[in-house]
């Protein structure tokens, strides 16, 4: 049986070279950006800024966790006249054309219609520092993603990260934005503090914004 450690620098290996199916993946998610900013730039910013505008935190922290509010509607909040999450719509709308892609990347996008944030204790952190072990707190599941993000803050063994993971395949996650980190030295009493107002249950998507602002509170 493959131990962590092996698991997690094998997974450092296929992040550093050349994978058409990644390839692909990170275009899409590219164009899914693209097609958010065109379509629902106002409503992104409208429902961004009111989320932040309740939040307390210095103007720096609070440009720190834009990105993951950003992807977090467009994964998980209904939005626009079909009420419904941008990448529902996104997805629709490709769906016919990406089905001659293959059945592997089909499978997939379809899965990405199911993500939603959390947030992650990192447990090992492979050799190339791309690839971290992932424990979700709530519910204790165990990840590996990978970073592809040119530009990345390196993680630490214990603290907590947030963010979206998106699967990529071969029980692989990703990223869309680099995640936004949480001191270690905070970790332990806000991991917690997380776990019981969520009541140990997986945090419910439209939840994410009130779990931020006990975060960020803290720092």
């Amino acid at each position: 049986m493959m131990t962590s450690a092996k698991r997690i620098n094998k997974v450092s290996n296929v992040i550093h070279l050349s994978n058409k199916l990644h390839d692909e993946l990170l275009t899409i998610l590219d164009e899914l950006f693209i097609f958010s900013m065109n379509h629902f730039d106002s409503e992104i910013i409208t429902k961004t800024n009111k989320i932040l505008s309740k939040i307390e935190g210095s103007k720096e922290i609070k440009h720190r966790i834009y990105p993951q509010l950003i992807w977090w509607i467009i994964f998980s909040c209904s939005i626009g006249a079909k009420n419904k999450p941008i990448y529902h719509l996104f997805w629709g709308i490709h769906q016919h054309k990406w089905k001659k892609k293959g059945k592997a990347i089909n499978r997939i996008l379809g899965e990405w219609k199911q993500v939603k944030p959390s947030f992650y204790i990192v447990k090992s952190i492979g050799d190339s520092k791309r690839v971290y072990e992932l424990i979700d707190i709530f519910g204790y599941k165990r990840l590996i993603a990978g970073i592809f993000n040119d530009i990345y803050r390196k993680a630490q063994c214990g603290e907590m990260v947030t963010g979206t993971l998106l699967p990529i395949g071969d029980d692989i996650y990703t990223t869309p934005v680099d995640f936004f980190h949480i001191p270690l030295s905070i970790t332990p009493k806000l991991s917690w503090e997380l776990i019981n107002h969520n009541q140990n249950r997986s945090l419910p998507p439209e939840d994410y914004p009130s779990a931020l602002e006990i975060v960020l509170r803290k720092m």
